[in-house]
């Protein structure tokens, strides 16, 4: 059939592990009762019943082509539209890492004065220096005018540093690093405190929000926290990073390694609840988008009165790409700031007579 597809078959029990593997799920008709469930689950994913006539003939051409009818339908209607930023003077890079289960997505997007003029996107099977640094140098070639660069990283970020020991980040300070090859400023800011910046610029909302994401390969969360207009970042950027909080709870690590993905999701959600009380939780997590299971969990121990909404995204990079173009605008007025302060405050020379 000339056609480069790979089909596994897995057993409806298994199907949630395997599901966020996949870009398509086709369910078997003695099972097909399961579909609204399953859609619900993988609402990212195009979910089909096979019907009983194709199933029994096993008409694979058939199949295939409604595949296709279904993915080309979907990606008509469910095509994002960019956050609008508002006009500004400044040209900016923003450059974010994502990690999915086909490696780490690297999106990058030039944006002048809030119009975007370049667009792109690479899978590299890791993070490294020597990508993010590829990357800024072939946006660098077309716009040599951009005038700061936002990286958006996994991992803890503070001060220009960047902390993720899992790659082998120790404390780098990649603004540094980076200010030291390019004559532009750099600007680094945690990924998921800069998808909850992203996500108050498109809903404009007033209010508080945590934004919890977990990769499609990893089962701790980050969390990036707003209160109203401001990113809470604590001490040293380590608000968020909850990978301490479980190896405290679960300091068996077999055991943390296995556990339930509603288990981690509702530990987090206890602690983001009882310490910080937003209005609301925007969760990222493909494999596990049952707001109601989770929901009931909680309700078990938090009154409703306190209890936020709850609210699924599938978007990630979506909100990244926005709220890095923000922080970079504020991290540019608060530099002018300082430089109109600096001024102020210069000795007035005095003339000798």
């Amino acid at each position: 059939m000339g056609l480069d597809d790979h089909f596994e078959a897995v057993s409806y029990n298994r199907l949630y592990e395997k599901g966020s593997e996949a870009d398509v799920i086709l369910l078997a008709p003695q099972i097909g009762f399961e579909l609204e469930k399953v859609k619900e689950a993988f609402h990212h994913r195009v979910v089909l019943v096979i019907p009983a006539k194709i199933f029994a003939q096993y008409n694979a051409y058939e199949m295939i082509a409604e595949i296709r009818n279904q993915i080309s339908e979907r990606s008509s209607e469910t095509k994002e539209h960019n956050i609008e930023i508002t006009a500004n003077d400044a040209v900016i890079l923003v450059v974010a890492v994502i990690n999915r289960r086909d490696g780490k997505r690297y999106g990058y997007r030039v944006y002048d004065h809030g119009e975007i003029v370049m667009d792109g996107e690479v899978i590299k099977p890791n993070m490294t220096l020597q990508d993010l640094e590829d990357i800024i140098t072939t946006c660098y070639v077309r716009y040599s005018n951009i005038d700061i660069v936002g990286l958006a990283l996994p991992g803890t970020a503070a001060y220009g540093e960047l902390d993720y020991p899992e790659l082998g980040f120790h404390h780098i300070n990649i603004e540094e690093y980076f200010a030291e090859r390019f004559p532009m400023r750099f600007y680094l800011v945690n990924d998921t405190n800069a998808a909850v910046a992203g996500y108050h610029i498109d809903h404009q909302e007033d209010i508080s929000t945590a934004f919890l994401y977990i990769p499609d390969n990893m089962l701790i969360p980050g969390v990036g926290i707003m209160q109203r207009k401001d990113i809470i970042k604590g001490k040293n950027g380590f608000a968020g990073e909850v990978g301490s909080y479980f190896r405290y709870l679960y300091p068996d690590e077999s055991k943390l390694n296995n556990l339930p993905l509603k288990t981690v999701l509702t530990d987090t959600l206890m602690a983001i609840i009882c310490v910080f009380a937003p209005d609301k939780v925007v969760i990222n997590c493909r494999q596990y988008p049952f707001v109601e299971d989770l929901k009931a969990e909680l309700e078990k121990y938090i009154d409703q009165a306190f209890m936020p909404e709850i609210e699924i995204t599938w978007h990630m990079k979506h909100y990244m790409m926005p709220g890095m173009v923000i922080q970079c605008l504020d991290y540019l007025n608060h530099e002018k700031v300082k430089r109109r302060l600096r001024e102020m405050h210069k000795p007035v020379k005095q003339n000798k007579r």
